[in-house]
C-alpha cells in the first residue's frame, strides 16, 4: 500500500513546488520591471556651429542585469540633415550607455534622431524610448560673404606713359560699350517680354522663370557659389511657400518637413525635399569644394521638382475634365 502511495505524494510535491517556483519568477520580473526608468539623454552642450560633432550620450539603467538589450538607431538613418559618424556602447554600475556622435548640417532647432532599447527579461521583451531633445545650431561665427574688389584694367603709371593707348583703349570701350548696351536691351526686351506672359498667380510659373533668370546669371562660372545656392535656396523655399501656405522663407528645413507633413503630402516627396534644402543650405558652409557638377545637378533637380508637380496638377485637372 505504501509502494503504491508513495508516488502520487512525490508527484503531488514538485508540482505545488513548481508553481512556487514559478510564482517566484514572476515576482523577480515585477521587481525588475519597476525598477527600470526611461532613457535619458545627456548632451556636452545644447548649443553647436553646424558641421562640427556633437557627443549624446542615451543613458538606460536597470535595477536587474537583462538577458539581452539591442539599441535601434535607424531613425538617425532616416534624416538627411544629421549624420551619425560614430557609436559605441557601454556598461557601467547597472547603467547601459549609447554613446553617439553626431554631425548636423542644418540651422535653427534640430531635433535629435529617436533612439530606443530593446531588453529582454525573464522571457519576456520591453522597448524603451528616448525623450525629444533639441539642440540650437548656428552657423560658423567667421562666416561673412565679401565682395571682391575689381582689378583696374589699366595702372595710372600706365594711363599718363601712353596717352596714344589711352585715346585707343577709350574709342574701343566706346564701340563695346554701345554693341552691350544694344544686346543688354535686346535681352532685357526678351526678358520682360518673358515675365510679361509668366501667370503671377500660378507658383510654378512664377519660380521657373526665376530659376531660368539665375541660370542667365552665371554665377557658377562667375564662381560665386554661396550667392548661387542662396538665389536657389530662396526660389525653392518661395515655390513651397507660395504652393502649399506655409512659412518656409522663416524655417529650418526640418520645420519646413514638418509643416508639409501637416498637409498630408505624400511622405516619400516631403523627405526629397526635405534632403534638397538641406543640401543647398549646408553646402555654404562646407570646408571643401563640391565639384562643378554638383551645383548644376542641384539646379536640375529643383527645376525637376517643379515640373514634376507641373505635370501631376495637368494630370488631374485632365481626370477631373
Amino acid at each position: 500500500m505504501l509502494k503504491l502511495l508513495l508516488p502520487k505524494v512525490v508527484n503531488r510535491f514538485w508540482i505545488r513546488t513548481g508553481s512556487v517556483l514559478q510564482c517566484l519568477v514572476l515576482i523577480i520580473f515585477a521587481v525588475s520591471t519597476a525598477q527600470t526608468q526611461e532613457l535619458q539623454v545627456q548632451v556636452e552642450q545644447d548649443t553647436v556651429v553646424i558641421g562640427s560633432p556633437l557627443q549624446v550620450d542615451y543613458i538606460l539603467e536597470m535595477g536587474a542585469e537583462p538577458d539581452w538589450l539591442h539599441w535601434n538607431r535607424d531613425d538617425a538613418d532616416l534624416r538627411p540633415e544629421t549624420e551619425l559618424r560614430d557609436w559605441s556602447e557601454e556598461k557601467e554600475n547597472g547603467r547601459y550607455i549609447l554613446k553617439a556622435e553626431y554631425v548636423i548640417f542644418d540651422t535653427g532647432l534640430v531635433s535629435l534622431p529617436l533612439v530606443f532599447a530593446e531588453v529582454g527579461l525573464v522571457e519576456t521583451s520591453d522597448t524603451f524610448f528616448s525623450p525629444p531633445f533639441e539642440v540650437l545650431v548656428l552657423p560658423p561665427t567667421d562666416f561673412r560673404p565679401e565682395l571682391m574688389p575689381i582689378r583696374p584694367i589699366i595702372e595710372e603709371d600706365e594711363i599718363l606713359s601712353w596717352p596714344y593707348w589711352l585715346a585707343g583703349a577709350i574709342i574701343l570701350a566706346a564701340v563695346l560699350l554701345i554693341l552691350f548696351m544694344k544686346k543688354r536691351q535686346s535681352v532685357s526686351d526678351a526678358g520682360a517680354k518673358a515675365e510679361h506672359e509668366v501667370d503671377e498667380s500660378n507658383p510654378e510659373e512664377l519660380a521657373l522663370a526665376e530659376l531660368e533668370k539665375l541660370h542667365r546669371e552665371k554665377l557658377i562660372e562667375n564662381d560665386e557659389i554661396n550667392t548661387f545656392h542662396t538665389r536657389l535656396s530662396y526660389v525653392f523655399r518661395k515655390w513651397l511657400q507660395d504652393r502649399y501656405g506655409i512659412q518656409a522663407l522663416e524655417q529650418t528645413g526640418a520645420e519646413v518637413a514638418e509643416s508639409l507633413r501637416r498637409l498630408d503630402l505624400e511622405e516619400q516627396k516631403i523627405r526629397e525635399w526635405e534632403k534638397m534644402l538641406a543640401t543647398i543650405d549646408g553646402v555654404k558652409y562646407a570646408k571643401g569644394r563640391p565639384e562643378p557638377d554638383f551645383h548644376k545637378n542641384a539646379f536640375r533637380t529643383v527645376r525637376q521638382f517643379i515640373l514634376d508637380q507641373m505635370e501631376r496638377d495637368a494630370e488631374k485637372k485632365e481626370g477631373e475634365g
